[in-house]
């Protein structure tokens, strides 16, 4: 009695098949979420001008509270606190804040211009991006401080 053993190493089976289906269903399924996943991601990491602008305003707004005197020009402002000098200025395609002179921090990128305009209780702050929005902010002054 002879037993054989019937093996096919010649085709493709019906379970291959199903498999290979199914790793293929869940690659091209699983792309666009991939794809979504990662744009989400790109933009929440990259600070915007929006962001940027209410941080830009928040921190004028914030040292002209706590300012001895301030003097304003159109593309500059200065102001002294506790003996120190904090000028913001632009430079280049961004504005930048010094104190006493020294350092060099980034307030708010990509910008093409900006100006200083006096007001009656304070000044107001307007730049204008790159992209070609221009945004506006009022600084207001409590009273005791001396503008120039």
């Amino acid at each position: 009695m002879l037993r054989r053993k019937i093996q096919s190493t010649n085709g493709y089976t019906l379970l291959e098949s199903l498999f290979a289906l199914l790793l293929f269903s869940v690659v091209a399924f699983s792309m666009p979420l991939c794809i979504r996943a990662l744009f989400f991601v790109h933009t929440q990491l990259l600070p915007t001008s929006y962001y940027e602008w209410t941080l830009f305003t928040h921190e004028i707004q914030k040292e002209c509270r706590n300012a001895n005197d301030i003097l304003l020009s159109d593309t500059s402002v200065r102001l002294s606190i506790d003996g120190e000098e904090i000028l913001y200025e632009q430079y280049g395609l961004s504005i930048r804040r010094r104190v006493d002179r020294k350092g060099h921090e980034i307030i708010l990128q990509n910008i093409q211009e900006v100006h200083f305009t006096r007001e009656q209780n304070g000044f107001t702050v307007s730049v204008m991006f790159k992209n070609g929005k221009t945004r506006e902010s009022t600084v207001y002054l409590y009273k005791g401080v001396d503008t120039l």
